[in-house]
């Protein structure tokens, strides 16, 4: 998680975004409360993904994963027009709990 966090959020002059076929293999292979999700979900909200989407990933998007159209739709709802800026972002808000009792 910590290398998707700084390779995301790292400021650089173009946007970057997590890739239509990055965001398939996700959500096709980790369990529904991963935290990664909800952070690839957050980066496109917050980067205004859907658009300023690259011509090249418009035919990956119709592949994309109903699970996370869903929670784009609605954590964009939740959100409005003014999504909270990417250095308001904290690593601690993307972990996983941790059970300490085996």
């Amino acid at each position: 998680m910590d290398d998707y966090f700084e390779f995301f959020l790292r400021p650089r002059p173009e946007v970057v975004i997590p890739r239509c076929r990055m965001i398939i293999e996700l959500f096709g292979n980790l369990p529904e409360p991963d935290p990664l999700l909800r952070f690839v979900v957050d980066i496109w909200v917050t980067r205004k993904a859907v658009f300023y989407m690259p011509e090249c990933e418009e035919a990956a998007a119709l592949d994309l994963p109903q699970d996370f159209l869903v929670r784009l739709l609605l954590r964009m709802n939740e959100l409005g027009e003014t999504p909270p800026k990417l250095e308001s972002f904290k690593r601690e808000d993307y972990s996983e709990p941790v059970r300490i009792d085996g």
